[in-house]
């Protein structure tokens, strides 16, 4: 099933083959807009296919706590790309809407990261998969849930919900905007 974004622009539903998981947020500027707009370039890239999204959350900052509070979400996609690849197109993402990187957990226009892709390990310095700090984060745990609560991650033996049910970090993660309401707003861009 697809579902027009724009005219050039399709989201379509994705088959379990490439499954990839993003969390995109930001707390720079116009966080909904560049959340977005980093949606939107995902769903015009020719090897990229959009399928869930989960709500829009505004939370607490985690490792830095003097600067604003985030907005956060969790993308599903599909690609053929291999895990470097996609990791390579989302920090290319990132530099066209304005990202610096000057401070480890500092602020920033948008934050793309790659969190799991299919059954894919790595221990690569530069690419970890699935993401190392996923499960002890709440920002990444409450959207990732509302779109694949009973996914299990690579060598992992609990689902997202329940790695969400027994999460310690007690960062305050409030619903900004629907899955749908930001859906609509993808489509403004």
């Amino acid at each position: 099933m697809e579902r027009k974004l724009r005219s050039h622009a399709v989201v379509r539903d994705v088959t379990e083959e490439g499954i990839a998981y993003l969390s995109v947020g930001s707390n720079l500027g116009d966080r909904l807009y560049f959340l977005c707009a980093a949606v939107r370039r995902l769903t015009d890239a020719a090897e990229i296919h959009v399928g869930a999204l989960s709500s829009v959350y505004e939370t607490e900052p985690v490792g830095k706590a003097d600067q604003a509070d985030f907005l956060n979400a969790v993308v599903q996609v599909q690609t053929p790309l291999p895990p470097r690849r996609l990791l390579d197109h989302l920090l290319q993402l990132e530099r066209q809407l304005g990202r610096q990187r000057n401070e480890r957990w500092g602020p920033r226009t948008i934050d793309l990261d790659l969190l799991a892709m299919a059954n894919a390990v790595s221990n690569d310095p530069d690419l970890l998969l699935p993401h190392p700090r996923l499960i002890s984060r709440r920002f990444v745990l409450q959207p990732f849930a509302e779109i694949a609560p009973e996914w299990v991650l690579p060598g992992g033996e609990k689902t997202i919900a329940e790695l969400l049910s027994v999460c310690p970090d007690p960062h305050r993660v409030d619903l900004y905007l629907t899955s749908t309401e930001f859906r609509r707003r993808i489509q403004t861009i």
